[in-house]
């Protein structure tokens, strides 16, 4: 199994770009798309909720990028 972690704060139409893109590949073995937010806005959170994703990992606060990388780390099963 691939795990694809992508860390995210604030940017939901770049992050949807990219699913789109990891969608449209031919991986050719099993994959989980991980996406570690870190503290975005719930407007953000909203857009986010409404695409393609394995697992979502939501903070109450921004805690920074190692914090957060971190925690999509421990998320991934491949």
């Amino acid at each position: 199994m691939l795990s694809i972690l992508i860390t995210h704060f604030n940017r939901p139409n770049a992050l949807n770009k990219c699913l789109e893109v990891l969608h449209e590949i031919n991986w050719g073995i099993p994959f989980e798309i991980i996406v570690s937010d870190d503290g975005s806005t719930l407007e953000n959170i909203e857009i986010i909720n409404k695409t393609k994703i394995d697992t979502l990992l939501l903070s109450d606060k921004n805690l920074g990028l190692a914090s957060n990388l971190n925690k999509g780390i421990k998320a991934c099963s491949g």
